[in-house]
């Protein structure tokens, strides 16, 4: 395995400001191009939404109780969480 000297390596000057640009760079591109996504339709979303609500209220009856007396409820079936440096998030849901 190749080991590498940290005395030996040169950060200073501007190849060092060039290759950190670089690093960022990629980074930015590599997060920006693959989370790219559609949208699902209307239709998918109110039928994930429903399933994901009954599977809560079948295995918490508590949750069903709580959801009787609310005004509505904000379901968000799936959630794609992603990060490194900057953190997001996406889903779609819908307001049953």
């Amino acid at each position: 395995m190749m080991k590498f000297d940290f005395r030996r390596a040169n950060f200073k000057g501007p190849t060092a400001i060039m290759r950190l640009g670089f690093a960022i760079s990629a980074i930015t591109l590599a997060i920006s191009t693959s989370s790219v996504s559609l949208a699902a339709s209307k239709a998918t979303i109110n039928r994930d939404a429903k399933a994901t609500l009954d599977k809560l209220y079948k295995n918490n009856p508590g949750a069903k109780a709580l959801g009787d007396k609310s005004v509505g409820v904000l379901v968000f079936p799936s959630i794609v969480k992603g990060g490194f440096i900057i953190a997001g998030q996406f889903g779609d849901g819908a307001f049953a």
